[in-house]
């Protein structure tokens, strides 16, 4: 966009205003119409230990689970019932609210729809904010059933969509479950088909479930996988990065968690596979840009958090 304002005022020194404004307007119209049609993003959020992940283009967007909701109690004597019979001392909260609904909004993106891999709290508490905020927002998951929503669609096996000329191919699991835990997680694989990006999002699947799907034989590999189980000892077995084949592996993870993720050894056997690795307790939000047949990497440390009064006083905070 500067090249373009340059050549623009150069012109200035030369043409007439009215022709100008012609040349100006075209090739600010020619720019927009190969953005929607060549450009989206993938933007892995940190919301420690949890995952939520957002897939854009054209100014819509799909988000891939919503990060983990919390409650606080106030002590003190008595009940306090507002009109909803909710007692005022419980405070509630979730990464939807204080991240991902402020961010989609300054970006002025509209939310289209809303994959649940599971309904594990750090996976899908921040669904019913998402709702409020987006009621028109489609939801696939695998439970049948959730007070937060009536699931419009199914998330198993064989469901294939296509959004903003972006396929979408659900793996896992075979079929609904009244409880969606970890095995029972949505996998799906995401293929930019004209121009060959894939990327594969696993949620938290654990070793049985990864090794049902080493004995299909619908495509695993994937230029990119959100790593599962937030790389966790049982999510990631050498078969399954093999058959994976990976260049990139992300893991959604929070730094100097307790359950102290990602684990060295998973870590291990994806550099062993020439995997580059990144995990959002390390660099925080990352970001992938597409356009055409490239792909641009953009962590928010490396970006924003390099200067040395940032790492003294932040604490690793963004």
């Amino acid at each position: 966009m500067p090249i373009v304002v340059l050549f623009v005022l150069l012109l200035a020194l030369f043409v007439r205003r009215k022709p100008l404004l012609i040349v100006f307007l075209s090739m600010i119209l020619a720019l927009n119409v190969r953005k929607d049609e060549r450009v989206w993003r993938l933007d892995l959020l940190d919301v420690g230990h949890g995952l939520a992940l957002v897939i854009e283009k054209n100014n819509r967007a799909l988000l891939y689970d919503t990060g983990a909701a919390w409650q606080r109690t106030f002590r003190g004597a008595g009940l306090n019932l507002n009109q909803d019979g909710v007692d005022d001392r419980i405070s509630q909260g979730s990464y939807a609210q204080q991240l991902i609904i402020p961010w989609l909004s300054r970006r002025g993106v509209m939310l289209d729809g809303v994959i649940v891999s599971h309904f594990d709290n750090d996976h899908v508490g921040g669904l019913a904010a998402i709702r409020r905020r987006w009621p028109e927002a489609k939801v696939w998951s695998s439970q049948t059933e959730n007070r937060m929503t009536t699931v419009n669609e199914p998330c198993i096996e064989g469901q294939r969509w296509q959004w903003q000329g972006i396929d979408f191919e659900v793996l896992w699991p075979p079929k609904l479950t009244s409880r969606a835990y970890n095995p029972h997680s949505c996998v799906v694989r995401v293929h930019d088909r004209e121009y060959g990006h894939t990327v594969l999002l696993t949620g938290d699947i654990e070793a049985v479930a990864q090794w049902m799907l080493l004995q299909g034989t619908e495509p695993l590999h994937s230029d990119v996988i959100v790593v599962p189980h937030h790389g966790s000892k049982t999510s990631s077995s050498t078969a399954f990065i093999n058959r994976v084949s990976p260049q990139l592996a992300l893991s959604s993870s929070a730094f100097q968690g307790r359950w102290q993720l990602p684990d060295p050894a998973v870590k291990a056997r994806y550099l062993a596979a020439n995997a580059q690795w990144l995990d959002t307790g390390s660099s925080g939000q990352v970001t992938l840009f597409y356009r055409g047949k490239n792909r641009r990497l953009i962590t928010m440390r490396s970006s924003k958090g390099l200067a040395w009064y940032r790492q003294m006083l932040r604490k690793r905070v963004e």
